[in-house]
């Protein structure tokens, strides 16, 4: 038996991205050899709340029979998780994420998956503020950006906390870990060395 399921087209995903709460969503998997299922479902799960709906053959493309189920969005915001169960003669599998949860082609998984296929649900009220669509936004990686300390002490009160020289190259290899990747190497960068340099980002022509 060969699936498919492919969240970056629209042929299997209508609409394609985020959408509002309440949109009707069109979700399909593509299904060849192995015969004739017995069932076909996707699984969703919205917070703690889990459903299934069977889905139902509407056509053949290709080498594939397609299968269809149409799910509302819930009117709160939130992610909506899926995957995919078939049942044929010659027992149950699943469709689900890929293992690096990536998007667009799944994978066929023997158990129950972890990886999920994911909907963003947003609220239908929501309007981008006009300051923001104009702005130049600047992302910060606070520990490496600057530290507002005058004595350039690190905050906080970790005990296993790598203490770097301002201007050092980071820790990237296991081996500078002692064999495994800790990543608790810092350099003291910290909220204050931000406020600290707003006028400076203010020059820049940074808005958020």
């Amino acid at each position: 038996m060969k699936i498919e399921h492919n969240s970056r087209m629209q042929i299997y995903r209508t609409p394609f991205g985020a959408v509002t709460t309440g949109t009707r969503v069109k979700l399909r998997l593509g299904i060849s050899e192995g015969g004739i299922p017995n069932s076909v479902r996707v699984h969703y799960r919205f917070k703690d709340e889990k459903y299934f709906s069977n889905m139902s053959y509407i056509f053949e493309i290709g080498r594939f029979c397609i299968y269809e189920a149409e799910l509302v969005m819930p009117d709160r915001v939130g992610n909506l998780w899926y995957y995919f169960e078939i049942i044929n003669s010659s027992g149950k599998v699943y469709y689900a994420n890929n293992s690096k949860r990536l998007g667009g082609l799944g994978e066929v998984y023997q158990n129950e998956p972890d990886c999920l296929y994911q909907i963003t649900v947003y609220s239908k009220d929501y309007k981008t503020p006009e300051w923001f669509c104009d702005s130049v936004v600047y992302q910060i990686f606070p520990d490496r950006f600057a530290n507002g300390n005058k004595n350039g002490e690190i905050n906080g009160e970790r005990q296993d906390i790598i203490k770097r020289n301002w201007g050092e190259m980071p820790f990237y290899k296991a081996e500078q870990f002692g064999g495994e990747h800790l990543a608790n190497d810092f350099f003291g960068g910290n909220l204050k060395g931000i406020a600290d340099n707003l006028n400076y980002l203010a020059e820049l022509g940074i808005g958020a």
